[in-house]
C-alpha cells in the first residue's frame, strides 16, 4: 500500500506552562487541537496578548541564507533489526505523514561482503546486527510511500579489510584494500537500487572516524579519510553513480572536525567527490547531546563555507523524554539552523522518541519546513524569544518558528518584508500539555501571544 506524502494542516498551538507553536499555511501537526483537562483554564487565543514583556520579530524574505533538504531519523521500528517484523504500514504512515520525515538514515550491515567480490544479502552472521535482506523491504516500501531521500553510513568495513581482523574495537582499513572498499560501496548502492527502486542519495564512508568503540567501528586519520574518499569517488565516477559522499560524521568539536574537513576539502579531488559535510550533535564522549553554543556552530559553519559545501547534522540524541528535554531539543535545532546554517537535521533512532515530547516538538520543524524551503533572515529584539523563518518558492509559503524559552509569557509583533506576505498564518503548538496541536489562525497584523516555555510555528500561503 502506498502512502502519499502530504503537508499537514496548520494552526497555532498553546501551552500554559511550556509549549511550542508553529504557524503555517497548510500542513497540520496533530490534526486538531487536544482539549485541555477540565481543571485547566482554557488557553488564550493567539491574538490575545499575554502579560509580560513584548518582542518584535523582523523577517526579511529577501535575505536568503541556506536551502533546506529536510529532517529525518535512523532505522525501522525494531531497534537494530533484532527480530521481524521490523515495520508495518502504520509505522511508515507515522514516519512520513505524521512526523514529516523526509530523510531516512540507514547503515550497511558489516556482513554485506563476506569475501572479496561476494555480496551477501540473506546470511546472518554472529556479532552483526541483521543482514541487508532485512533492510531491503523496508527501504522499498518507504520509497514507494514517497520517501524523498535515503542516506547510509558505514560503521565498519568488513573484517577482512581491516588491520585488526574484526568489525569491532576500531582498527583501520588497510590501504591495500581501498579498491576493495570502493567496490563494496559500489555494490551496496547498486544492490539497494536494484532490489528496492530507491537510489541512495548520500553515503558516509565512516561513522565517527575518530572513535575506537567496542561495537562496529573503524578509525581514520584525516589523511586516511581523504584517500578513502578519493578511492570511492573515483569508482563512483567510473561507474556513473550519482550518490553523494559525505564526511566526517564526527562529534561536535570544531577543532577535531576541522582537521577532517580541512584535509578532505584541501585536496581538490576529494573535495570534488563529496556532496556535503556532516557532523553529529554530541559532546566529546559521543553520547550526551553536543554543545549548543553559538560560537561552536559558527566555527563549524565557517569550515563548511570555506569548503563550499552544505552542512548537515546526521545524528543526535540523549535529550530527556520530558518537556524540558523537548524544549532543549527545539533550541538545539534552532541554533544549528540559525548559526550552523545546517541544511538538514537527522535524529538518531526514530523509534527512540516516538510517543515523547521530543517527537511532538520536532514535528513543529519536520512537518512545516519542507525540502526546497530556504532559511531567510529573522531577528528578535528579545533574547528570550528565538525566531527562525523560511520561504518556500515552490509552495508559495512562509514559515516562522518562534520559541519562548522564558518562564513568563511574551507578546510578539511580527514584521515580514522582502517578499509576498501571507494574509493569515495557520498555527500549531507543542508544550508540556500539547502535542503539536492545531490552534487558532493568526492574521498578518495580529499580536502573537507566546506562553511561557513554548515554541510556535506559523505557516502562511502567499498565492
Amino acid at each position: 500500500m502506498a502512502f502519499g506524502l502530504t503537508h499537514p494542516g496548520t494552526g497555532v498551538m498553546w501551552a500554559a506552562a511550556a509549549c511550542v507553536v508553529t504557524i503555517l499555511g497548510s500542513p497540520a501537526c496533530g490534526g486538531g487541537s487536544s482539549a485541555p483537562p477540565p481543571s485547566t483554564p482554557p488557553p488564550a487565543t493567539p491574538t490575545q496578548p499575554l502579560p509580560g514583556p513584548t518582542a518584535t520579530v523582523d523577517v526579511d524574505e529577501g535575505t536568503r541564507i541556506q536551502g533546506m533538504e529536510g529532517f529525518g531519523g535512523f532505522g525501522p521500528r525494531k531497534v537494530w533489526w533484532d527480530a521481524p517484523p521490523f515495520y508495518d504500514s502504520d509505522w511508515i504512515n507515522l514516519m512520513l505523514q505524521d512526523w514529516g520525515l523526509t530523510i531516512l538514515r540507514d547503515h550497511i550491515p558489516e556482513n554485506f561482503m563476506l569475501a572479496p567480490g561476494s555480496v551477501n544479502i540473506d546470511q546472518s552472521t554472529p556479532g552483526v546486527d541483521g543482514k541487508l535482506g532485512d533492510h531491503l523491504p523496508y527501504l522499498r516500501d518507504m520509497g514507494r510511500a514517497g520517501l524523498p531521500k535515503l542516506i547510509t553510513s558505514i560503521w565498519s568495513p568488513p573484517a577482512w579489510m581491516k588491520t585488526n581482523g574484526t568489525i569491532t574495537n576500531g582498527g583501520a582499513l588497510r590501504s591495500e584494500d581501498y579498491p576493495a572498499f570502493a567496490d563494496y560501496c559500489v555494490r551496496y548502492v547498486r544492490t539497494v537500487a536494484e532490489k528496492t527502486g530507491v537510489d541512495v542519495y548520500g553515503l558516509s564512508v565512516q561513522n565517527e572516524p575518530a572513535f575506537e568503540e567496542p561495537y562496529a567501528s573503524c578509525v581514520y586519520t584525516p589523511a586516511q579519510l581523504t584517500e578513502v574518499v578519493k578511492a570511492v569517488g573515483a569508482r563512483f565516477r567510473a561507474e556513473g553513480i550519482s550518490t553523494r559522499l559525505f564526511v566526517p560524521e564526527d562529534v561536535e568539536m570544531p577543532d577535531r572536525i576541522g582537521s577532517y574537513i580541512n584535509a578532505v576539502c584541501g585536496d581538490p579531488e576529494a573535495r570534488a567527490d563529496i556532496g556535503f559535510l556532516a557532523i553529529h550533535g554530541y559532546s566529546f564522549n559521543g553520547v550526551t547531546p553536543g554543545s549548543s553554543t553559538v560560537s561552536d556552530w559558527q566555527a563549524t559553519a565557517s569550515l563548511a563555507a570555506a569548503c563550499g559545501k552544505p552542512l548537515w547534522l546526521t545524528e543526535t540524541s540523549g535529550y530527556s523524554k520530558d518537556w524540558k528535554g523537548a524544549l532543549e531539543l527545539a533550541q538545539a535545532i534552532y541554533v544549528a539552523i540559525q548559526y550552523g546554517h545546517v541544511s538538514a537535521w537527522v535524529y538518531w533512532y526514530s523509534n527512540e522518541i516516538v510517543g515523547t515530547s521530543q517527537y511532538d516538538v520536532s514535528k513543529n520543524y519536520y512537518r512545516f519546513v519542507r525540502p526546497g524551503a530556504v532559511h531567510v533572515d529573522s531577528r528578535s529584539d528579545n533574547p528570550d524569544v528565538l525566531a527562525l523563518a523560511f520561504r518556500h518558492d515552490g509552495e508559495s509559503t512562509v514559515t516562522v518558528l518562534l520559541i519562548n524559552k522564558a518562564d513568563a509569557g511574551k507578546t510578539v509583533t511580527l514584521h515580514v518584508t522582502g517578499g509576498p506576505v501571507p494574509s493569515r498564518f495557520r498555527a500549531f503548538r507543542s508544550s508540556a500539555g500539547e502535542h503539536c496541536d492545531k490552534v487558532a489562525p493568526v492574521g498578518a497584523g495580529d499580536a502573537i501571544a507566546l506562553p511561557a516555555s513554548s515554541v510556535t510555528t506559523l505557516y502562511g500561503e502567499t498565492r
